[in-house]
């Protein structure tokens, strides 16, 4: 019979359970057990590190306070887990944390095989072979106890294999060997598992793509992965997948390139770091812009020419910089689209040729630069509809002329949007610039009416403007956020372009902003989906914002180097 009707908690604890061990033979790495075939690995390096690590973060200390969280580790189940562990630890003698550096402190392996006859396994090694002999007759006790208390007549079957003895839980099979706890999706990966390491041979240790993928990486990971990607390309529906994103010319500019990445590397590396208030997950493949086609490489700049600096005005909630040649992606259409496509574009920009003033789209791309740059703030008085803040994209120009036929396009737009929606143009010096703006005629007056169309509502909060400014071109949707971009530029004096292609940054302050300017209607949905007492829910919307806004900075960096590719999550949390 199968297991599904034993708790959770129970569950977790079959994962480990066992008959008695056989001798040591004072091996430590558990990747001896993984057999070459596997296609997924995933190691934890130090568990006991990493969960002390974790706990003792304050931002987790604050969600576990939360009333939220407090009711989930408030719940009978995970009562019934602490019960559980508190059983352990005074049976075993040991506090949590030392209890799971003892049984796992040499490090947690997963892996698993997608392709041919698929399976999966787990090997824990730990640093004290008695205390995991001891810990797994307990863990089987318990377990066995609990089938009988519950009346679930299917049992705990016993084996051997090589003089190794097993157990069998349902379809799952687990031994122990040594200080290290298997549990196989099978028996036959058990077997399989127990060959590697008695023959010394045959292991994922010895694989060349395993130990290149470790070079690529940082030293020192507290996790990492590793996927043969050469055999998951084999997987027809995860080919066909990749083929269609590659082959699609409306996905290719964004993640075409990334798709063809994937196809041609053999494997994809990813470290997961700490250190200090900062967290980093690394994803690294070892091919670049050398190895890509030349339908990517329109995409891709050179590595001495990648994203300009991240803008940061105040009450920051996004940040994103990144490079494209729009020019290049023109004069070589043909490369990425169809002649069909190619013809339908070409017939666009004559069509709407008429109503930029005599300009080509064409002409405008070559003129524009090559790197692009969007702002998002949350300013302190907003009143934005939907609370959505204000936004400026920023331009670089290859040609001064590209900024002057953008301001005569955009007076021309402007002139014919002040008839329509009876707005004024207005000009505000800011320097040696001039910063041209919309509103609406009448603000005042507009707001007195009892109903207002959602256009004028957005016009009402916004000033929509734009500014040539030497070197950039900047569209804004409010006057204060483009002239605080001006002071920014005017001190960055063209940066150094980074090496990366693209950079992300998202502000925890901001999104608090941002979240506080919503809070009643988290307010109402705490109370209708929860039935929770209004001033509860007050207080836990408060509690969740001031959370959000000690959380710190996520930033996201895409790197297309010669011959490795890099993409980098780090989160740097407040102190």
């Amino acid at each position: 019979m199968r297991l599904r009707h034993i708790p959770g908690w129970l569950t977790c604890v079959a994962v480990l359970l066992i008959s008695s061990p056989v001798r040591a033979d004072g091996q430590t790495d558990p990747l001896r057990f993984v057999p070459g075939q596997a296609e997924l690995v995933f190691k934890l390096e130090d568990p006991a590190k990493i969960a002390q690590t974790i706990f003792n973060l304050d931002v987790v200390r604050d969600v576990l306070n939360i009333d939220i969280a407090r009711e989930f580790y408030e719940s009978t189940n995970f009562r019934r887990f602490r019960q559980l562990l508190g059983y352990f630890e005074k049976e075993l003698g040991y506090k949590r944390f030392e209890l799971l550096d003892r049984l796992a402190g040499e490090g947690i392996v997963v892996a698993a095989k997608f392709t041919g006859t698929p399976g999966a396994l787990v090997a824990v090694q730990g640093k004290d072979e008695e205390l995991v002999k001891k810990f797994s007759q307990l863990a089987l006790k318990i377990f066995e106890q609990e089938l009988a208390r519950q009346e679930i007549k299917g049992k705990v079957g016993k084996g051997s294999y090589r003089d190794i003895q097993t157990v069998e839980i349902d379809k799952f099979r687990l031994a122990v060997v040594g200080s290290t706890i298997l549990f196989a999706s099978e028996q036959r990966v058990l077997e399989k598992a127990i060959d590697c390491h008695l023959n010394g041979k045959d292991s994922i240790v010895g694989s060349a793509s395993l130990g290149e993928a470790r070079k690529l990486l940082s030293p020192d990971p507290y996790g990492w992965v590793w996927v043969n990607l050469k055999q998951i390309n084999t997987i027809q529906a995860f080919k066909e997948g990749i083929k269609q994103v590659v082959n699609i010319p409306q996905f290719y500019p964004s993640v075409g390139p990334l798709a063809e990445m994937v196809q041609e590397s053999p494997f994809v590396a990813v470290g997961l770091y700490h250190k200090d208030n900062q967290f980093l997950t690394a994803v690294r493949m070892p091919r670049g812009r050398k190895e890509m086609s030349a339908k990517a490489a329109l995409f891709m700049p050179e590595e001495k020419d990648g994203s300009l600096p991240l803008l940061k005005p105040a009450n920051t909630v996004a940040s994103f910089s990144y490079f494209l040649d729009l020019g290049k992606m023109w004069n070589h259409k043909d490369k990425w689209l169809s002649a069909d496509e190619a013809k339908a574009l070409d017939k666009v920009e004559k069509d709407i040729g008429r109503f930029l003033g005599g300009n080509k789209i064409s002409t405008l791309l070559n003129q524009m630069g090559t790197h692009q740059r969007f702002v998002q703030t949350q300013g302190k008085t907003t009143k934005q509809p939907n609370n959505a803040g204000t936004f400026a994209l920023v331009l670089d120009m290859r040609d001064p002329a590209f900024g002057k036929s953008m301001e005569t396009i955009l007076r021309a737009v402007g002139l014919f949007a002040s008839f329509q929606f009876n707005l004024k143009m207005i000009e505000h010096k800011h320097g040696p610039y001039t910063i041209v703006s919309y509103q609406l005629a009448d603000k005042k007056k507009n707001k007195k009416k009892p109903n207002v169309a959602p256009v004028d509502l957005i016009l009402n909060a916004l000033s929509p403007c734009f500014v040539n400014a030497g070197d950039n071109f900047i569209a804004s949707s409010d006057v204060a956020l483009c002239k605080e971009l001006l002071d920014l530029l005017e001190k960055e004096k063209r940066s150094k372009p980074a090496t990366a292609t693209t950079r992300f940054e998202i502000y925890s302050s901001g999104v608090a902003a941002q979240l506080n300017a919503q809070k009643d209607q988290y307010h109402t949905a705490l109370i209708l989906a929860l039935a929770m007492d209004p001033k509860a829910a007050q207080k836990q919307v408060q509690e969740l914002i001031a959370l959000v806004e000690r959380l710190g900075t996520l930033q996201v960096e895409t790197h297309y180097r010669s011959h490795d590719f890099r993409f980098d999550i780090r989160l740097r949390l407040n102190k």
